[in-house]
């Protein structure tokens, strides 16, 4: 008996070591890739930052075809590093998407095996079901370590039952999360080629002003 509850004690263990943690860190990105994206974005934004303020230097000047160009040169320069700070976001997305995608993959195996884990001792505890009092006898078993271990089944399925549903909650969840993240990179996606849509409209318009 003693036997068995340390067996069942060390399967719910198991099974919660197994899922929590990727519950808890599979989804969250590199600290390290973070802060490198942050630091990437924050240079591109301080470089349009003083690239506005050129062009409001240009702005000012008196009209002249000289003043056309380095005018389109900066809303050049300035859809560059504005399609740049799309992109980085899209990279962010992207990498927060293939977590998502990770977790998922592996919250299914987790449900699989506890999902095998429950049929097998489902079908331990069939067997323990079937015994008679006559074969318990002849066994030369108390009663009370045969209830004990039915007991001692019941409340290991029971912590199985919770555990896949548990894991099954946080996978709807994450796959929701991914959703969202989907719906964003889609949008910046769409911004940043109306960017680059921008971008060729007024490299035309420089390439004509560079012919006069």
């Amino acid at each position: 008996m003693f036997l068995l509850v340390r067996v069942i004690f060390l399967s719910i263990v198991f099974l919660f070591s197994a899922t929590f943690p990727v519950m808890l860190f599979a989804q969250t990105p590199s600290k390290e890739y973070e802060e490198k994206l942050r630091a990437e974005e924050q240079e591109v934004l301080k470089q349009l930052e003083t690239l506005n303020e050129q062009k409001k230097k240009i702005q000012g000047e008196a009209a002249s075809l000289k003043r056309d160009i380095a005018l389109l040169d900066s809303q050049i320069n300035e859809a560059k590093l504005k399609i740049r700070i799309r992109s980085l976001a899209i990279d962010n997305l992207s990498k927060d998407i293939s977590m998502k995608s990770q977790t998922i993959e592996e919250l299914n195996l987790k449900i699989e095996r506890s999902k095998d884990s429950l049929t097998n001792l489902l079908q331990k505890f069939n067997e323990k079901d079937d015994i008679s009092i006559a074969e318990v006898m002849l066994a030369n078993k108390q009663f009370s370590d045969f209830f004990g271990e039915a007991d001692a089944y019941q409340t290991v399925s029971g912590a199985l039952k919770v555990t896949i549903d548990t894991v099954r909650s946080f996978k709807l969840e994450t796959e929701e999360e991914k959703q969202d993240l989907e719906i964003k990179k889609d949008k910046e996606t769409d911004a940043k080629q109306a960017i680059e849509s921008q971008q060729r409209l007024i490299e035309r318009s420089q390439t004509e002003k560079n012919r006069l």
